[in-house]
């Protein structure tokens, strides 16, 4: 049985012969029939309700049906489900804004868990399948990573239905300038951002992308990085850590490695 369990929840492999040998077997196997969920890096026996949720389950499986494997991030999507009510619950004004988007998982499960058909979303990607070269470009020398869509029409057909979302294709270092400087230029547009979700897998090019959309960040409204305490991702963890004390950012460190913020009382010598 230890075997087997062992092989089923791979990442408890290294503390299987110290629990072995400090608890005795049977505390072992005791452990593990109580647990009650196991995926994305972490195992709890506790509760885990949000499961039972009927937005919750059409969430998941929404995301999952739009990407060729199927992942265990279901806290992670519980996550922004919860940011996605909290800006509605609140009346946080503005857009959703993703750094990052891959194939759309994030944001198709959070677009079918809260009703969010009033707000406009903007997704920023390369759309380019190749890992990252030490500049943060995407680098056709390197393989293709899994994660990362293949080209941007596999994405725009998975959002075909939604009227309110956006696509902007390119280095975002250079995009989300252009976009913002387009709305700006437009007096009658307000441009500001309720929800904020980063996955740029670039220490760098996080911290500058976030210090350019803080002005327009409004008053309750959520920021999500999702790397930043993911393991392998230690330069983003110290970079976003950084970040936070300059901002004055509360950051809540998640099981899961994510880092979450609701921005309140901006710093005011932040805004420009």
């Amino acid at each position: 049985m230890l075997r087997k369990a062992a092989k089923r929840f791979g990442f408890l492999k290294v503390i299987v012969f110290r629990i072995r040998r400090i608890f005795g077997i049977g505390y072992f196997e005791r452990f593990l029939k109580e647990i009650n969920y196991y995926g994305d890096g972490i195992a709890t026996r506790h509760l885990v309700s949000f499961q039972e949720d009927t937005d919750f389950k059409i969430a998941l499986a929404s995301a999952n049906e739009i990407t060729p494997f199927k992942f265990s991030f279901e806290y992670r999507v519980a996550q922004l489900l919860w940011a996605g009510h909290h800006v509605n619950q609140f009346a946080v004004p503005g857009v959703v804004i993703e750094l990052g988007t891959g194939y759309g998982y994030s944001m198709m499960a959070l677009m079918n868990g809260v009703p969010l058909s009033t707000r406009h979303f903007f997704l920023f990607d390369t759309f380019d399948p190749h890992y990252l070269d030490e500049f943060g470009n995407n680098s056709p020398t390197k393989d293709k990573h899994p994660f990362y869509a293949p080209d941007l029409d596999t994405v725009k057909k998975n959002f075909q239905e939604y009227g309110n979302v956006t696509f902007i294709q390119g280095d975002c270092r250079v995009t989300l300038p252009e976009m913002i400087s387009s709305h700006q230029s437009n007096p009658k547009i307000h441009f500001s951002i309720a929800l904020l979700h980063i996955d740029l897998n670039f220490a760098k090019t996080e911290v500058e992308m976030f210090k350019l959309l803080y002005p327009h960040l409004s008053n309750n409204s959520v920021v999500i990085f999702d790397d930043y305490a993911q393991r392998n991702h230690k330069d983003q963890n110290l970079a976003v850590k950084q970040l936070a004390q300059e901002f004055g950012l509360n950051l809540l460190e998640t099981p899961t490695g994510q880092g979450v913020a609701i921005i309140s009382q901006k710093s005011q010598n932040k805004i420009r």
